[in-house]
């Protein structure tokens, strides 16, 4: 997997909802590990949670959220379809599946620490 601390254009990936950015609902979820931005259900960019570098070839970069586990008290796994919430894994479309959620942030404000193509 190739980290890099080097900007990127968000032109780069595959998600035309970027073009509709007032239509689009942004999250921002978080995990132990990293962070997930999203526009409506795509992810746009993954940033390692303990050292800030942006992985730039993440496989779940550009996939779609399908659902989510999780684990009960009893050690069952449940799988939904749909929205995930703080506790729950993540299901990407590609198969990436992500620790547990600590948090899901949302609103338009949660895209400013994304660096973009030329920021310094």
């Amino acid at each position: 997997m190739m980290i890099s601390q080097k900007p990127f254009s968000m032109l780069e990936y595959p998600c035309s909802a970027m073009n509709a950015a007032e239509h689009t609902l942004h999250r921002l979820m978080v995990t132990e590990n990293s962070r997930y931005h999203m526009a409506d259900d795509i992810c746009i960019a993954v940033r390692d949670e303990r050292t800030g570098c942006w992985h730039r070839t993440h496989q779940a970069v550009g996939a779609h959220v399908v659902g989510s586990l999780r684990v009960t008290k009893d050690g069952s796994v449940v799988a939904r379809i749909g929205s995930p919430t703080p506790g729950e894994r993540v299901i990407f479309s590609t198969d990436v599946v992500t620790s547990p959620l600590v948090a899901i942030e949302t609103g338009s404000d949660v895209f400013e620490s994304i660096p973009l193509a030329g920021a310094a």
